[in-house]
């Protein structure tokens, strides 16, 4: 497919392909990106979502963690990275096209879509390296469009898979954060404390945060957090957060089955309690510690900034 046919030579010839709304009107865009102009700039953080636990897949986490923040009222973009399993497997109502390139040969080109309790959901699957394909004309004009969506949310959320690769580094990289789902115990402690010492290397200034997820009780998992603690004090000088515990579940392999999170299916659930007090202690963290981005420091203008080094 011709570049210039797909994405035109500026923002404004493309803007109205990218509408979060409903309405494909120029005018309605137009009157969209004024609104936000004139309102006062909402302070936001981005989050890199990760698990290390083998079974269930690390999208069910993201998603059931992003309903609970949507549930507090928060205004929420979530991206995806990975690849299947991946959030719309979680998130049934919602497609979440496999790249940029698939969702650009669809007749609707809606670069959001809506999900569960007002959320926004990025409506393909983020690539660094297919931005970068781009000519910088077009790189330029998907950096805009994406830093509006940012612009409307107050937390970003990156479901992202572990690995020690130039990908991950670049999403480590561009973010404030991690969520870090484990299951703590004398066999994975030591894997957890590497995979900590990995990211405080690809980011100093990075926050972790850690869900610990499984069956063990309540003392087990405070003592694990305890050694993991001092050990990332003590040797890498850092201090982690702790977002809380949740508890496997049967109900776990019905949602997913029926591609309904398992915080929407039974709200009641010891698990949905679980995301629910995870998602309170996330955002108590950020209201404790706020460090909101700047319009050149966004998510997507670092990976703009990156694009840009590889050109050059």
């Amino acid at each position: 497919m011709n570049s210039k046919k797909r994405l035109g030579k500026t923002l404004e010839d493309i803007s109205h392909l990218f509408l979060s709304g409903s309405s494909s009107s120029p005018v309605r865009a137009h009157s969209s990106v004024q609104r936000r102009a004139e309102g006062p700039r909402p302070e936001r953080t981005v989050r890199l979502a990760l698990s290390l636990v083998p079974r269930p897949p690390s999208a069910f986490f993201t998603a059931n963690l992003v309903v609970e923040l949507a549930r507090a009222g928060r205004r929420i973009l979530t991206i995806e990275t990975a690849p299947l399993p991946s959030l719309d497997e979680v998130l049934g109502s919602v497609r979440i096209q496999p790249s940029l390139s698939d969702l650009l040969e669809q007749p609707e080109k809606q670069l959001t879509v809506e999900g569960p309790l007002g959320m926004k959901i990025l409506s393909f699957q983020l690539r660094s390296e297919e931005l970068q394909g781009f000519s910088v004309e077009e790189q330029e004009i998907l950096s805009q469009v994406l830093r509006k969506e940012e612009e409307d949310a107050e937390l970003v959320l990156i479901h992202a898979v572990y690995g020690e690769n130039d990908m991950f580094q670049k999403w480590v990289g561009a973010v404030q954060g991690a969520v870090l789902t484990v299951d703590l115990n004398s066999e994975t402690l030591l894997q957890t404390y590497q995979v900590c010492k990995h990211l405080y290397h690809l980011n100093p200034d990075l926050r972790i945060g850690l869900v610990v997820f499984g069956n063990q009780d309540r003392e087990t998992a405070a003592a694990g957090m305890k050694r993991l603690s001092d050990a990332v004090v003590q040797f890498l000088g850092k201090t982690l957060e702790w977002y809380g515990i949740i508890p496997d579940d049967p109900l776990i392999e019905r949602s997913l089955a029926a591609k309904v999170p398992l915080t929407i299916l039974d709200q009641s659930s010891k698990t949905a309690s679980g995301f629910s007090a995870a998602a309170r202690n996330l955002l108590q963290g950020i209201e404790r510690n706020p460090s909101c981005l700047s319009s050149s420091g966004s998510f997507f203008g670092r990976l703009q900034r990156t694009a840009d080094l590889v050109e050059g």
